[in-house]
């Protein structure tokens, strides 16, 4: 017979033939009845069935439509299925992923082919990226009240983020943010200065729009419309990290600044010391949100990045989050206006 269930029933009748020869000998040298030996096995029994758990199926689920952030209470679901022949006895199923503590959750006994789904609450209490988990099972023995913990490797089961809790950033910094600047993007909109495209004149529009020149030729009044110019980017420039509540309550200030700039749909960018914590090309507001949930060390800040970090901004917001205390003068000397150079790590903003 071959499958998880009948190499554990293999290894299961293997013990018992093994303990049935001290058994059988202690028996005669004791002159035990017959009887008390077939107790003796039966009781063994139990110990010997453990081989049996990894015939059971165990997954996790978790709600899957809305981000995690430190702080939120988050119900996970525990399912178990018996595959194996044999009834199991009480599991306690003990959790673990880097950085949280997970509930511990005892299962009731399963008959061959039953399922047992436990729901518990547990509390995220620090940011981080997605991360394994892995599990200990500890199977009670139901005669004698004893309990064996059986460790299990990683099941594969990765768990979501764990965002920072944003920290909104005052009015006057979201004005900063969208406020728009000659080095700025188009965005397709009328309102700025470059030119979008001629129209007939329309009831509404004002006379200063009106471009005489067409007109002329084509002798209707023609309106030219204007492509409006946004602000620059947001750019996150992060060296010499920290550690801590004010490090953590600086990376709360990123992700509200990151969460306003999706707001007025500013683009952001990512720029880190270290190279393994780049953000490649034009990442999404949601990847950067992830990517401050398991930012980890950054190195010292090199004069290139300050002054990539200037250009890259085009007029738009630098904000500055690092322990060096002059990295954000830095970046203003390098041509960034003072007003558009935020530190993050500097209370009040």
């Amino acid at each position: 017979m071959t499958g998880p269930a009948g190499a554990s029933r293999f290894r299961a009748r293997s013990l018992l033939v093994y303990l049935a020869l001290p058994a059988a000998l202690l028996a005669q040298a004791e002159r035990l009845p017959l009887v008390a030996v077939a107790a003796l096995a039966v009781g063994l029994a139990p110990l010997a069935g453990l081989a049996g758990f990894k015939a059971l199926a165990m997954s996790w689920h978790w709600p899957n439509n809305r981000p995690w952030y430190v702080g939120d209470e988050v119900y996970v679901r525990t399912t178990v299925t018996n595959n194996s022949r044999r009834t199991t006895p009480v599991l306690t199923v003990a959790a673990e992923s880097p950085g949280l503590s997970l509930p511990t959750v005892t299962l009731p006994t399963l008959r061959p082919g039953e399922t047992a789904n436990v729901t518990a609450p547990f509390t995220l209490v620090a940011r981080r990226g997605p991360a394994p988990m892995s599990r200990t099972t500890h199977a009670h023995n139901r005669l004698q009240g004893s309990g064996k913990a059986v460790k299990l490797a990683a099941v594969g089961t990765l768990m979501p983020a764990v965002r920072p809790r944003p920290v909104p950033p005052p009015a006057r910094l979201l004005e900063q943010l969208s406020r728009p600047t000659e080095d700025g993007y188009g965005t397709g909109r009328k309102g700025g200065s470059d030119p979008l495209s001629l129209r007939r004149f329309a009831s509404g529009d004002p006379v200063s729009a009106v471009h005489w020149r067409s007109t002329a030729r084509a002798g209707v009044p023609i309106v030219m419309e204007r492509e409006q110019l946004a602000s620059g980017m947001l750019v996150l420039l992060v060296a010499a990290s920290g550690e801590g509540a004010a490090w953590e309550a600086a990376i709360g200030r990123a992700a509200g600044l990151v969460r306003g700039a999706s707001t007025l749909a500013v683009p952001v960018a990512v720029l880190a010391a270290a190279p393994a914590q780049q953000l490649a090309g034009n990442p999404s507001h949601d990847l950067v949100q992830d990517w401050l949930a398991g930012l980890g060390v950054a190195g010292p800040a090199d004069p290139g990045l300050v002054g990539q970090a200037v250009r890259l901004a085009a007029g738009g917001v630098v904000a500055v989050l690092s322990c060096e205390p002059l990295l954000a003068r830095a970046v203003a000397e390098a041509g960034a206006d003072r007003r558009n150079v935020v530190d993050l790590l500097a209370a009040p903003w």
